[in-house]
């Protein structure tokens, strides 16, 4: 079995490949040149996890985006992913991500900012089969980016995926605020959800 693993964008944000878009035609960026972020998740692969061990990855919004992607791109070292406060962005699919990645592509985005649906809107937007775990707050400003991630998942069979979906109801009067935030246990959850022993 491998440990839980959380993985940081070394700037703040995570370059997904193909500018942002993945759809049928590109459904995964894994090579190294279609990312500033591939090759250094092949090195953190190659320098931390033995050649025999896999692993399973977590993160938290965006974090937790890119963990799916780490996971699709690496299936011979990563064994399931958790999600937390994020799912999938889907074109024309509410919620919207804050940087409309179901919307537009990337440059898209940098250009034209939250009007790039608009200005230049991406074709068929959309977002491979591994055990994934997905958690959010009913009154997470995403909520419902995990549903679009699990309808898609779970689709015609589930394509081989064994996908968790768990929402959290806030509970202000015992200090659970919720919102856009990871659950109060969200390690523990972390390990029950993917069978961690």
């Amino acid at each position: 079995m491998g440990s839980p693993s959380t993985i940081w964008a070394r700037d703040g944000f995570w370059a997904f490949g193909n500018d942002g878009v993945s759809n049928a035609e590109f459904p995964l960026s894994c090579g190294n040149g279609e990312s500033k972020d591939v090759p250094y998740l092949r090195t953190i692969i190659k320098s931390f996890i033995p050649s025999t061990s896999r692993i399973y990855i977590t993160g938290f919004s965006q974090n937790s985006m890119f963990a799916y992607n780490a996971a699709a791109c690496f299936p011979d070292k990563v064994v399931g992913v958790n999600q937390g406060g994020s799912g999938l962005a889907v074109k024309g699919v509410p919620p919207t991500s804050p940087d409309k990645q179901s919307e537009c592509n990337s440059s898209c985005f940098a250009k034209y900012g939250q009007h790039c649906a608009k200005v230049a809107p991406c074709a068929d937007c959309i977002g491979p089969s591994l055990k994934s775990c997905l958690f959010t707050y009913t009154n997470d400003s995403l909520y419902g980016s995990d549903k679009n991630m699990w309808d898609l998942a779970t689709a015609n069979g589930g394509y081989g995926n064994d996908v968790r979906r768990t929402i959290f109801e806030p509970d202000p009067s015992n200090g659970i605020e919720g919102g856009h935030a990871e659950s109060e246990d969200a390690v523990a959850c972390t390990i029950s959800c993917l069978e961690i022993n």
